[in-house]
């Protein structure tokens, strides 16, 4: 077995130099052709701040909140909005499909922000469609948020209503009622009454979409015009290309050298 001289190794470079601009140069130009079927991508961010108002002596968990943040984020996902967004985006005069938009379209959690990131050709699409989706997403929220609170009366005036029932039951009681919560104070009227209650609760527990009343949104960071590109970008296509061809060109070489011998 030879031993490996580094010289030796770096005269059959040297000797064979243009082998390996060869290579350099296909390398290069195959990063070219890469980024012509790829095109330069730009990322835009905008922030969705989440905070959460307890009432006295309120607290949850920490499995019991990441799961109500989980729920909330699922009505402001791309596939959720996608529709919307898009037709916002072309109202303001931007090219954007709803199949870019959900294949380019990122939503992430960080402690009590979402980050609400687009991925687009062009920097200013890119920040127009996170600024865009951020308030379709901040007033979807707020308006999930707002039948939640309804939702949460409604709870109180059916137990109310339930509470009603059951003196109802004992027909003695109902007079003493009459001056109560519980008017009108016959049985048949409350029943009715709880069965419209149970009925609007769950209309709007629906429209909540697993948003709860103690979750609070604001809408605190719009996207900036992104500079510099995240992806497929030209210059460091060409580049990473040009160094698989210096790779290959002196795996080439010594394999010609090896053949030789």
């Amino acid at each position: 077995m030879k031993e490996f001289s580094p010289l030796k190794a770096f005269q059959v470079i040297l000797n064979r130099w243009w082998v390996i601009a060869l290579c350099i140069v296909l390398g290069g130009g195959i990063g070219l052709l890469f980024h012509y079927f790829h095109p330069t991508l730009y990322e835009a961010e905008a922030v969705l701040a989440v905070s959460m108002d307890f009432p006295p002596n309120g607290s949850f968990s920490q499995y019991e909140e990441d799961y109500a943040f989980g729920s909330a984020a699922v009505a402001i996902l791309p596939a959720v909005l996608a529709q919307e967004v898009v037709n916002a985006v072309r109202a303001q005069g931007y090219s954007l499909t709803v199949e870019d938009f959900t294949r380019w379209a990122s939503l992430e959690r960080k402690q009590s922000t979402w980050e609400l990131r687009i991925r687009h050709p062009h920097p200013e699409t890119a920040a127009k469609a996170a600024s865009l989706w951020a308030a379709v997403a901040y007033d979807q929220l707020e308006e999930a948020r707002y039948h939640a609170l309804q939702a949460d009366q409604l709870t109180q005036q059916l137990n109310m209503l339930q509470n009603c029932l059951n003196f109802a039951v004992d027909s003695s009681s109902l007079p003493a009622m009459t001056d109560t919560v519980c008017n009108p104070s016959s049985l048949d009227s409350i029943q009715s009454a709880f069965d419209e209650t149970s009925e609007r609760l769950a209309q709007e527990k629906t429209l909540s979409r697993g948003v709860i009343s103690v979750l609070v949104f604001d809408y605190s960071e719009s996207a900036y015009i992104p500079v510099y590109p995240v992806a497929y970008g030209r210059n460091r296509l060409v580049l990473a290309g040009a160094f698989v061809g210096l790779i290959a060109g002196i795996w080439l070489v010594n394999s010609l050298k090896r053949g030789r011998g």
